[in-house]
């Protein structure tokens, strides 16, 4: 008999039946072990053991075809020629291979005319300049088209050597008149001289005042242009430039405060 609840709780017990013993005495079944988890190389055969057929070869990962088949790795004969002549067709497909082409993306408008912002009544514009003197004509004819009526270019003395028919900032206005801006409306800047952020502020608000289109232009349409663009919407859209890095943690506010 199996000692009771009540004789256990005593302190006594009773020799166990030998009915009993080999129930107690038994060992317990060894359990199986449990399947480990084994990661996969690109091969398909488990990674740090021995895959069940023959080694793969020393070269480690292959690479598959269009057709799913290996283009590269062991093999002699006709395999080994076709693996070469697959390989050399997807080298082939991918000599003008262009990662960074997105295919969703908008295409870039000419000379990278845009908005400083989504405003209905936005009037300042972006742009790159003209890339020679003998391009401002059909420079001067597509921003025009596009609506702008001011220009404001944002030059040095050295970028002006190149892109000014005779090298000058006088011959560069000159040239921006024979392409159709009127005289009163062109401006040409020198950011990096003291004053001219308020300067570039002031001939944007006389265009916003006039309801007219202001084209910001520089050499790359980006290095100069940008900073102005982003100085006229922390001060106009935004709210004062003063306050401008309460609202936009922009690297571009330190620049602006430069000029």
């Amino acid at each position: 008999m199996l000692p009771t609840l009540a004789a256990l709780a005593l302190g006594f017990t009773a020799p166990l039946s030998p009915t009993v013993l080999p129930l107690v005495a038994a060992p317990r079944a060894a359990r199986s072990p449990r399947p480990l988890a084994q990661l996969l190389g690109s091969d398909g055969l488990p990674l740090g053991g021995d895959p069940p057929g023959p080694p793969p070869s020393a070269g480690g990962g292959q690479l598959l075809g269009g057709d799913g088949q290996l283009i590269s790795g062991g093999g002699g004969g006709s395999d080994s020629a076709a693996a070469r002549q697959q390989e050399e067709a997807l080298l082939e497909d991918l000599a003008d291979f262009d990662p960074s082409f997105d295919p969703l993306a908008a295409p870039r408008p000419k000379y990278d005319l845009a908005a400083a912002s989504g405003r209905d009544d936005e009037c300042m514009w972006g742009a790159m300049a003209a890339a020679a003197p003998a391009e401002i004509g059909s420079w001067c004819a597509h921003v025009r088209g596009a609506g702008m009526v001011r220009a404001l270019g944002l030059f040095g003395a050295e970028e002006l050597a190149t892109l000014s028919p005779d090298g000058t900032a006088q011959g560069y206005a000159a040239a921006l008149i024979a392409g159709g801006f009127e005289e009163a409306k062109i401006a040409l800047i020198d950011p990096r001289v003291p004053g001219a952020r308020q300067a570039a502020l002031s001939i944007a608000r006389a265009a916003d005042a006039a309801k007219e289109f202001l084209c910001v232009h520089c050499t790359d349409g980006n290095s100069l242009s940008s900073v102005i663009m982003a100085e006229w919407i922390l001060t106009d859209y935004i709210g004062a430039a003063a306050n401008a890095t309460q609202h936009v943690y922009c690297g571009i506010v330190y620049t602006c405060r430069a000029l």
